[in-house]
C-alpha cells in the first residue's frame, strides 16, 4: 500500500520495511504502488525483487483513488500474465 514508490521510499516507508523483514526470510517481494519512480537496481537492494504501477494509463487522481482495488486488479493480471510467459518458456 503505497501511493508512489520513490527515493523517498528508500528512506523506510512501509514496504521497504516489509521488504526487509522477507528479504532476511529469503522470501522474495513483488511491490504494487501508484507509481514507481525508483530504479529497479535500488529497489533490489532492499529486497523488492520488481515493483509495478498499478496506475496504467493518465488518469486524474480523484480516478486513481476511487478505483484502486480495480486498478491493482489489473496490474496483479499483467504481472501473473508476465510470470506464466516466463514458467511456459523454462518449460
Amino acid at each position: 500500500g503505497e501511493g508512489k514508490l520513490d527515493s523517498q521510499s528508500l528512506s523506510g516507508k512501509g514496504p521497504i520495511g516489509v521488504a526487509r523483514r522477507a528479504q532476511a526470510r529469503g522470501i522474495e517481494v513483488v511491490a504494487f504502488a501508484g507509481s514507481v519512480t525508483v530504479d529497479p537496481e535500488s529497489l533490489r537492494k532492499f529486497g523488492i525483487q520488481a515493483a509495478w504501477p498499478i496506475v496504467d494509463s493518465i488518469m486524474t487522481l480523484e480516478y486513481a483513488l476511487t478505483h484502486g482495488a480495480e486498478l491493482l486488479e489489473r496490474a496483479a493480471l499483467r504481472l501473473g500474465n508476465t510470470l506464466a510467459i516466463q514458467i511456459k518458456g523454462k518449460s
